[in-house]
């Protein structure tokens, strides 16, 4: 018999809304991550929970092979990750919290986001497949943002639109922008040096026209150079082009 748990943690990769293969071959689910802290208390009823599913599924021991929906993340070493999914005929409940009324604005179903999350763990015994697993039955969205902020480094509305019909406002880090604050060497790029004007020289053309690239995630050049980036690093990085348009082969 699963044992059935409430969770509050991170979600990360959640695929909640249409179930998908990951390899070609297999059967779609559903899925999500759950991302919580090593020392939430919380670990310990996942960790009993597994152990009871193992006593009952494997009384002759786990086997060396077996397969265990709670892991490390060496991504996030603070935090453990369950591993959870659904058959594609089974899909889970995703409503707001309070009220648990369905989800109407998909957009609040992000990696990153904080959420309840209520799971099964139960054992599998197959010829060739073994272990304890992580079955999504429903998902709370609370509105609010985990502790790590968003994982899939999309930015907020706000900040796509913060330089469109009034004053460009500076993104926020760690909400989608790449942050330099004060930049990091970049090997093989020389320091950055003063010239002294030299006598007779005419003044310096304006300066040309750069373009972002996708890879600059909506934001302008002066938006990042508010944030510590130089162009040499911006056109390195490929989120701008040179002069000219044409990418730089580094």
């Amino acid at each position: 018999m699963a044992e059935k748990i409430e969770i509050k943690g991170i979600m990360s990769y959640p695929h909640l809304f249409e179930p998908r293969a990951v390899n070609q071959g297999d059967d779609p689910k559903y899925s999500v991550n759950i991302l919580i802290r090593k020392d939430d208390p919380q670990v310990a009823a996942i960790s009993q929970a597994i152990q009871t599913e193992i006593a009952n599924t494997f009384p002759n021991g786990f086997p060396a092979n077996g397969k265990v929906c709670l892991k490390e993340n060496p991504e996030y070493p603070d935090y453990f990750e369950l591993r959870t999914n659904s058959m594609a005929d089974n899909p889970p409940h995703v409503v707001t919290l309070p009220g648990a009324k369905p989800v109407q604005d998909r957009s609040k179903v992000y990696a990153g986001a904080e959420a309840w999350f209520v799971v099964s763990i139960s054992g599998y015994n197959q010829a060739v497949n073994k272990g304890i697993g992580g079955y999504i039955n429903g998902v709370g969205i609370t509105g609010a943002e985990g502790a790590l902020g968003r994982l899939d480094n999309k930015p907020s509305a706000e900040q796509m639109f913060a330089g469109i019909g009034g004053g460009a406002a500076v993104p926020t880090p760690g909400a989608g922008v790449p942050t330099a604050g004060t930049p990091a060497p970049i090997p093989g790029m020389p320091a950055a040096a003063t010239a002294p004007p030299v006598p007779g020289m005419p003044a310096a053309p304006a300066a040309p026209e750069f373009q972002m690239t996708e890879k600059a995630q909506g934001f302008t050049r002066e938006q990042y150079h508010a944030q510590g980036w130089t162009d040499a690093q911006l056109i390195e990085q490929g989120m701008m082009l040179p002069p000219g348009g044409v990418p730089v082969k580094f």
